[in-house]
């Protein structure tokens, strides 16, 4: 059942998404944009479900705010690029993060300053690469940094927690899946910010972004029940 879940919601699915949203047909995506989170809610529950407990509690947490978040930032093309939802859907998916790097300081202990330097370094190496390259004008100017830390620094913890925990009896399986997923939502994250800010448009952008984010979402919400 979950592998199925699992193929639907990082394959099949997110491709009827992308062929709709290139035809600007948003409210058939919007209903494919829906199922596709929805799986991952769902993945994620039945690993709860099946351990119980703070770490699987917050990662399911975590994939309900993606999910929210996911749906109002859609929302934007059917309600005239209303700014009012972008803001609010992307504070869904920083709380999402909050939520993983909460769950991911328990394996991670007292050596948490690591990752978290290391994450905020990268975030402002981006950062500034955005800003030199882009140059994003307005509230994206100040906004820039504090969301790719939060992506970055969500990755680099699952990184950390995989390198802490691949040579534990059980453990390296999940951690590598969790941590691959990290991975995939952080590179999401950073092509959605990169085309939004953008001057010029790549039509890669968007099916990129959407294949990469349901993959890593699906590959995180998978990590709980392998």
């Amino acid at each position: 059942m979950k592998y199925v879940l699992f193929i639907l919601g990082a394959g099949i699915l997110p491709r009827f998404l992308i062929r709709y949203d290139q035809k600007k047909e948003y409210r058939k995506s919007l209903l494919f944009k829906f199922l596709s989170s929805l799986t991952f809610v769902i993945l994620g529950a039945i690993g709860c479900a099946a351990d119980p407990g703070r770490f699987s509690g917050l990662v399911l947490a975590a994939l309900i705010s993606g999910f929210i978040g996911d749906i109002l930032l859609h929302l934007m093309h059917l309600f005239r690029e209303n700014m009012a939802m972008f803001y609010t859907g992307a504070s869904f998916f920083a709380l999402g993060h909050v939520f993983y790097i909460a769950a991911l300081l328990k394996d991670i202990g007292n050596r948490f300053p690591i990752p978290l330097l290391l994450g905020l370094l990268l975030a402002a190496l981006i950062s500034l690469c955005f800003q030199l390259f882009l140059k994003p004008k307005g509230v994206f100017r100040f906004l820039c940094f504090f969301y790719i830390a939060f992506v970055i620094s969500f990755a680099v913890f699952a990184g950390a927690r995989y390198f802490i925990l691949r040579t534990a009896p059980m453990r390296p399986l999940p951690a590598l899946s969790l941590f691959i997923g990290a991975v995939c939502f952080a590179a999401s994250d950073l092509i959605l910010i990169f085309d939004m800010i953008s001057v010029r448009k790549y039509r890669f952008c968007n099916p990129a972004l959407l294949t990469l984010y349901y993959l890593g979402q699906c590959l995180i919400a998978l990590s709980l029940s392998l």
